[in-house]
């Protein structure tokens, strides 16, 4: 597939290729998200492993935690986690 889109886009013609931009439809409230925001496009195609329940986060993203986990406490914990970068 990569090659054919090289090829259609014209990897190494004479003029250069032109892209233009795109956007999901309905995920209007994702824009300035950055990558994190297409990965909610995803979501429900990962089933949460066995054993790990899914937890949504603050900004719609969702992590897997150990069944009856408390999902107040993961959130808060990767809100930490993100901030002490």
């Amino acid at each position: 597939m990569v090659f054919r889109w090289r090829i259609q886009l014209g990897f190494g013609a004479e003029q250069p290729a032109r892209l233009v931009s795109v956007a999901v439809a309905g995920t209007e409230k994702m824009s300035g998200m950055g990558v994190n925001g297409g990965a909610l496009v995803l979501q429900g195609l990962l089933p949460a492993p066995d054993g790990m329940a899914a937890v949504e986060l603050y900004d719609g993203r969702r992590v897997f935690a150990p069944e009856g986990t408390d999902p107040e406490a993961v959130r808060v914990h990767v809100a930490e986690r993100e901030t002490g970068r």
